[in-house]
């Protein structure tokens, strides 16, 4: 089962996006609230996937912070949630993987989604 950690995310999106996930995907998903957190856990344990918020819910952070961290120093996929398409534009140019918005992931953008994650994490049919 793939380790995936999704970062930053509002007490009602966080669980929903775990949930389309962990019910599409043989995947193990924690909901993290912090960056600090996310750092913690990147630094300590094997991941296969980060998800991460633009902006962090609980500590207001920039979620490029940790896409420079990652990129710099690991080479867990990690890919930046936004709506904003100048915003996942930037993410890319620092190094994550072109993603998704929460309207794809929450919405009926999941064919969107898939495209991202089936080479990553395995698909149930």
């Amino acid at each position: 089962m793939k380790k995936v950690i999704l970062v930053g995310n509002c007490e009602l999106d966080g669980p929903q996006m775990k949930s389309v996930i962990e019910n599409n995907y043989d995947a193990e998903v924690r909901d993290v609230k912090t960056m600090d957190e996310a750092e913690m856990i990147i630094d300590n344990e094997d991941l296969d996937l980060i998800l991460v918020n633009r902006v962090g819910d609980k500590d207001g952070r920039n979620g490029l912070e940790l896409v420079d961290k990652v990129i710099n120093n690991d080479r867990v996929p990690i890919i930046l949630i936004t709506n904003y398409q100048d915003k996942m534009e930037e993410a890319v140019l620092h190094g994550a993987m072109d993603g998704f918005g929460k309207e794809d992931i929450l919405g009926d953008g999941l064919e969107n989604v898939k495209k991202v994650l089936d080479p990553i994490l395995t698909y149930r049919k």
